[in-house]
């Protein structure tokens, strides 16, 4: 497999050649219909999938920091296809697998051609063909606030890939952060889970307070203390302490 990471002058060519970006913050539709390259960043994970021969898959994933539409190129007959709220995008193409997985976790940007998922090898709507693959600098939401404020942002929205970029590796699809198990849960509350509010309680410590509702139409409220830790350059929840939760009619 060939390493994409071009030189410096190949990657400032494509950057600045008319590559759409969506970088933290953008809430416009990317196109790549254009043929120019399309540049996402958001934070890199592994998901598990079982392909229906039975061979387990490891895809790895680019979790956005939020929803976005994205706009590709599909048969050459037929109009290009949009897909709105698009928050989970598969990395595809010849790339360097083992240098790819050291990056999990990360910030990563990838810049390349955007097109829909084909095959069951394909686990997101929309997948990115790689050109470039590079780290980002995770100092912009490197403090305890922002990483919890992402955790809990993607509990709200029942996104367990995105739940798990949040977690310490040894906490990844076990007990009942599987990816799964987090969509299901929080997809059941109706309303869904809102945090009320979020102030940090040391450098490494957030204390959140949040509401949801239950099945039974039960509105609930909670406290929790989040622990988290730094790791390399970047930091991650290590543990969630909730308080018994309080319901009631509403």
């Amino acid at each position: 497999m060939k390493w994409l990471v071009p030189c410096l002058v190949l990657c400032l060519a494509l950057l600045s050649g008319g590559s759409a970006s969506a970088a933290p913050g953008s809430s416009r539709c990317l196109s790549s219909v254009t043929q120019a390259p399309v540049r996402l960043e958001g934070r890199l994970t592994v998901e598990r999938h079982q392909h229906p021969n039975g061979q387990e898959m490891r895809p790895f994933v680019l979790v956005l920091p939020r929803p976005v539409c994205l706009t590709f190129e599909t048969f050459a007959d037929q109009p290009p296809s949009t897909v709105d709220s698009v928050s989970r995008v598969q990395i595809a193409g010849d790339f360097n697998v083992d240098a790819v997985r050291k990056a999990v976790g990360r910030q990563v940007a990838v810049t390349g051609q955007l097109f829909g998922e084909e095959t069951a090898w394909h686990v997101t709507p929309v997948l990115i063909l790689v050109a470039t693959f590079e780290l980002v600098s995770s100092a912009s939401q490197s403090s305890a606030v922002e990483v919890v404020r992402g955790f809990y942002g993607a509990l709200s929205r029942a996104d367990g890939a995105g739940v798990q970029s949040y977690l310490v590796e040894k906490k990844r699809n076990r007990g009942g952060y599987t990816i799964d198990g987090i969509s299901k849960y929080y997809a059941d509350m109706s309303p869904r889970l809102e945090v009320t509010s979020l102030a940090p309680a040391g450098e490494d410590t957030v204390e959140v307070t949040y509401r949801y509702g239950t099945r039974k139409g039960l509105i609930c409220t909670n406290k929790a203390q989040v622990t988290t830790v730094r790791d390399g350059d970047q930091r991650l929840v290590e543990a969630v302490r909730a308080d018994k939760d309080s319901c009631r009619s509403p």
